[in-house]
């Protein structure tokens, strides 16, 4: 018995490091991609400000339209998981 409580001791501990350290890499993720973005979004402006209007409002729209498209496929992804969450809570479909 006192195996069991400690192999469930042990297995509470690791999700919980393993859900601390997946909210970590998220938060580092969201941190890199804005100060990417806010960065191509300032060289972008500072190339419109030098007249070089082309590169600047392309550099602008490509991290606009980079952002958008992580921001899509995210949800899509979590659209995704959420379903798969469901099937495995209803089980598998009865067979005729």
């Amino acid at each position: 018995m006192q195996m069991a409580e400690r192999q469930v001791a042990h297995r509470q501990d690791m999700e919980r490091i393993y859900v601390s350290s997946q909210a970590l890499t998220e938060g580092r993720g969201q941190l890199m991609a804005f100060v990417l973005a806010g960065l191509a979004l300032v060289l972008g402006a500072a190339l419109v400000f030098t007249n070089h209007s082309g590169y600047g409002f392309s550099l602008i729209i490509t991290a606009i339209t980079a952002l958008a498209g992580v921001n899509v496929f995210s949800r899509i992804l979590e659209h995704r998981e959420a379903g798969q969450r469901r099937r495995e809570e209803i089980g598998p479909a009865p067979s005729e």
